[in-house]
């Protein structure tokens, strides 16, 4: 068995790091959080980029780190600093599991578009919590490339639950590592729950907000899965499939079509 504090985890920049402090206070300075951002230019081009991404793009292309945070808004740089964290560890992802970062940002698109459909409020914290949610296969394959790539090799052939795979080889799963990784993002202690048990049979009642989450989370990866096929992430996948899941949500079958279609298009034209 492998031991979680010995392995190498993604480190959030020292100007990251001021820049999740900025925006923990009730009030943040905003040309403080410029200038910091400013100092780290990994950062600041992730910042750009991601205030360009699918979710946020807008018929003007972002080319300023002032413009990114207009764009995106306060409560949206702290995914950006992630978004530049995923970054960093996707250049030592071996060659099949780059397919990872794709399904983490594109699980954010999508969670973000069906959370604004259904509660708007949401819709931010779910962008953030799609495109954190598989980290923990990005630093497990990170640190063991060889491993991990028979690992996914596995998965896709034989449709095998990854969790499974990873639990044979490793002692662990990924969702282990989520608490250790995230409290260094400062996220809320509700997020970490979620995001730390979310791969497992967890019993909440109807009603619970950590249930409409989950719920499109997994909506989230229906539709994915639908557009890309891969098996490797076959295991989100409950006994629900996307209709079911967005009627559960509240989401209407126009809605669901209209959210089907724009990632179709998104897909095709990245």
């Amino acid at each position: 068995m492998i031991a979680i504090n010995q392995l190498r985890l993604p480190a959030v920049s020292p100007d990251g790091m001021h820049a999740l402090e900025l925006l923990n206070q009730d009030e943040p300075d905003i040309r403080a959080l410029t200038e910091t951002i400013l100092r780290d230019s990994v950062l600041a081009l992730a910042l750009i980029k991601y205030a360009n991404s699918p979710l946020y793009r807008r018929g003007t292309p972002i080319d300023t780190v002032q413009g990114a945070i207009r764009v995106l808004g306060l409560r949206n740089i702290r995914s950006a600093v992630v978004f530049a964290t995923i970054r960093s560890m996707s250049d030592r992802l071996p060659g099949n599991c780059g397919i990872i970062t794709r399904h983490c940002v594109d699980c954010s698109f999508l969670a973000a578009r069906l959370a604004h459909s259904i509660q708007p409020q949401i819709g931010d914290e779910m962008a953030l919590l799609g495109l954190l949610h598989d980290m923990g296969m990005m630093i497990l394959a990170s640190n063991f490339p060889d491993i991990y790539t028979h690992i996914m090799d596995r998965s896709i052939a034989e449709g095998g639950n990854i969790g499974d795979l990873e639990e044979a080889e490793f002692g662990i799963r990924h969702d282990d590592i989520i608490d250790r990784l995230f409290k260094d993002f400062r996220l809320p202690d509700e997020q970490i729950t979620l995001l730390s048990s979310y791969h497992r049979e967890v019993c909440l009642p109807d009603g619970d907000p950590q249930l409409t989450r989950r719920m499109i989370l997994d909506l989230a990866h229906a539709l994915w899965i639908e557009q890309v096929g891969d098996q490797a992430f076959r295991e989100q996948l409950g006994a629900l499939g996307a209709d079911e899941i967005a009627a559960r949500l509240g989401i209407t079958a126009g809605g669901l079509k209209a959210i089907r279609d724009e990632y179709a298009a998104t897909s095709a034209s990245d």
